[in-house]
């Protein structure tokens, strides 16, 4: 709060007056007061002061029935509605564990409570907020139509403070700022933080060492906590809307956290806010207030559970989120995955380097992350129908291309023209003189920034780069943008050429190109025609926490088994999804398919000791065959050889010549 003379209580309601549709929280600070004396100054003309008692509030809103509990911070707004049912009381802790509302509730920080009426037209919005000491918001409920107010008018008279001055006192809050260095040593905190098996014992055990959460992770090292580009935020929501992935979503402030379980679906960028807008849930979330993301794993006794944690320069979190689970349960398998293969960043990023700016300087993401996010990609990529090459426009200047996907990428050098490309995608490894090119970033998290940032004359972009407000900003701009389709098939590579070679300027190279790939895929293919006993092939995309991630119809995966002679032993879906352990019994394997380079490392041992793959012929005989990610799947000019590797690796002397 600044230090100016704060105005009356008259003053305050005159400036509501003039400025109706103001928010609360920007009005209070346009006048220099906090919100919740911006709400006392309406006592008895609006707003009721009613006693903040924590107990008596949760026990009495399930009466009022559906309302819209929220719970903000500087940096985001969490809202939820549904019915406060399921109260937990306490003079210490509090909790609401309703099937929508889920609320973490420190009544001790709850100062002072208003009921708030305001008149929208020929509406009245009635309201419940709730301010701690210094008069920042803890927590707001929300009538709605489906309200009672019978049941809510009889709970603010129960409620009712004896005190209806239009003043109150506020006092400065106490920071909790960090302080230049923890107290622990390292070796003690890897210690204590190996040794939790919940996730509730970690502020017990920061509490002890006498360390922030944030020096915690920037401390421990990187098998617990790593750091991330600040997009992995925008992509983790993205890429769980794609899944229908259920995730966990907290936010609070120093009295209460409110949590989201469940889907998120509808995501909207609108100017530096991230939004989610499904039907009981909204976040909104100030992106250009992230100044770091953390991955964190902490162990528990049903194994390692991972956290995206996000936080303000200031060192405070601002939101966290995990896969959703419940106790007693392991860690989701594709929420593990999506976290571990967020793009990470080597340095910490300097304090006075704006998130956008420092897009476009990232350095190439590590050999094993990459690796790992062509994985990614495979596991969340739909497939597109084919269209002929008609229409596909011929770029003006190609002098200058970024290109966004690795078979984009091998496809330019190997028509001889990578003269032209001034970037390349993080997935973009091959040949190896294209990891000299700056990197944009991984083809599903990219940034108009990031991509602009090189000035390309045009862009060169498989099917399936993303996030879709950055694909479709890219495509606003005046720089022309070729989306290039992918099916994984003979037809589909050959297409990739020619639409890739028109887009140039070079269709005679190109048509050279496509007859001889496609001269190389028809004699790969007849390397196994005369093979009469068809090897069936699981493909692993992960085995997190001993639970197969597997490959059915329309993946990459599905292809390449096929053009390999093998038969898919995955049956009934299409993508990549988590099997049963029966399931995997019933396919009955006689060969397990992995990438040499996705994903934390699995040995042999671990593959052949799960007990459902140990229980297939393939267990039996011990056999897989690792192949690395970006040539096995990649669908371009090696594919034909890969195809043939495959083959000898699944039917060996039986492949032909």
């Amino acid at each position: 709060m600044d230090q100016r003379v704060k105005p009356a209580p008259h003053e305050i309601r005159r400036a509501r007056t003039e400025n109706p549709k103001a928010r609360e929280r920007d009005l209070a600070g346009q006048l220099g007061i906090s919100e919740a004396e911006l709400a006392a100054a309406h006592c008895g003309d609006g707003a009721v002061r009613i006693e903040p008692r924590v107990n008596d509030l949760l026990t009495g809103l399930e009466a009022v029935g559906e309302v819209m509990a929220l719970t903000r911070n500087e940096s985001a707004v969490h809202e939820k509605i549904g019915v406060y049912d399921k109260p937990v009381t306490g003079n210490h802790n509090a909790m609401m564990l309703g099937e929508n509302i889920d609320l973490r509730i420190f009544p001790k920080v709850w100062a002072h409570g208003f009921a708030v009426e305001k008149r929208d037209g020929d509406d009245i919005r009635r309201s419940l907020q709730f301010f701690d000491a210094a008069g920042e918001a803890v927590h707001k409920v929300h009538l709605r139509p489906a309200s009672s107010l019978y049941a809510y008018q009889k709970l603010v008279a129960s409620l009712e403070s004896s005190n209806q001055e239009p003043t109150i006192d506020i006092s400065r809050p106490v920071l909790d700022e960090e302080s230049e260095a923890g107290t622990a040593s390292l070796d003690d905190l890897r210690d204590r933080w190996s040794r939790l098996t919940d996730v509730h014992q970690f502020f017990g055990m920061l509490k002890t060492l006498k360390l922030s959460r944030r020096q915690a992770v920037r401390m421990v090292g990187q098998d617990y906590a790593w750091l991330l580009d600040n997009d992995a935020v925008r992509a983790m929501f993205h890429h769980a809307a794609e899944g229908e992935m259920p995730i966990m979503c907290f936010v609070g402030n120093r009295g209460c956290i409110q949590i989201h379980s469940g889907p998120v679906k509808s995501i909207k960028t609108t100017g530096p806010w991230i939004n989610v807008l499904d039907e009981t849930f909204h976040l909104h979330l100030r992106i250009d207030h992230i100044h770091e993301v953390w991955a964190v794993r902490k162990p528990t006794k049903d194994g390692h559970v991972t956290s995206l944690e996000i936080y303000a320069a200031n060192g405070d979190m601002i939101i966290q989120f995990f896969g959703k689970r419940h106790e007693g349960e392991g860690e989701r398998d594709d929420w593990r995955f999506l976290a571990e293969h967020l793009p990470r960043i080597q340095a910490r990023r300097q304090p006075e380097e704006s998130v956008m700016r420092s897009v476009s300087r990232l350095s190439a993401l590590r050999g094993s992350i990459i690796g790992s996010a062509i994985g990614l990609s495979l596991a969340f990529a739909a497939m597109q129908p084919a269209g002929a090459t008609e229409g596909v426009s011929v770029f003006a200047d190609p002098s200058k291309i970024a290109a966004i996907g690795g078979s984009i990428t091998e496809i330019v050098y190997a028509l001889g023209e990578e003269k032209r490309l001034v970037a390349r995608d993080s997935s973009s490894l091959y040949p190896k003189a294209a990891l000299e090119l700056p990197d944009v970033g991984y083809m599903r998290q990219l940034s108009p920034e990031g991509v602009l940032s090189v000035n390309p004359t045009a862009i060169l972009a498989l099917h399936g780069s993303g996030p879709k407000e950055a694909v479709d900003v890219l495509k606003k701009t005046s720089i022309p943008f070729i989306e290039v389709p992918e099916q994984y098939n003979r037809e589909g590579i050959l297409q990739k050429v020619r639409i890739v070679g028109k887009a140039l300027g070079v269709e005679a190279k190109a048509e050279v190109l496509a007859k001889a790939l496609d001269a190389k895929l028809t004699a790969a293919k007849k390397q196994t025609e005369s093979i009469k006993e068809r090897k069936r092939v699981l493909f692993v995309l992960s085995m997190q926490g001993g639970k197969i991630m597997a490959a059915g119809s329309d993946t990459a995966a599905n292809g390449m088994v096929k053009l390999a002679g093998g038969v898919n032993a995955v049956e009934g879906f299409s993508g990549y999804k988590q099997m049963s352990d029966e399931a995997i019994v019933t396919a009955r394997p006689d060969v397990i398919l992995m990438m040499s380079n996705a994903g934390p490392p699995v040995s042999d041992d671990e593959v052949f000791g799960n007990p459902s793959i140990a229980s297939t012929p393939a267990g039996t005989a011990r056999k897989l065959i690792r192949i690395d990610g970006a040539y096995l799947l990649g669908f371009g000019p090696r594919t034909a050889d890969a195809i043939h590797d495959l083959a000898v690796s699944l039917y060996g002397a039986q492949v032909t010549d």
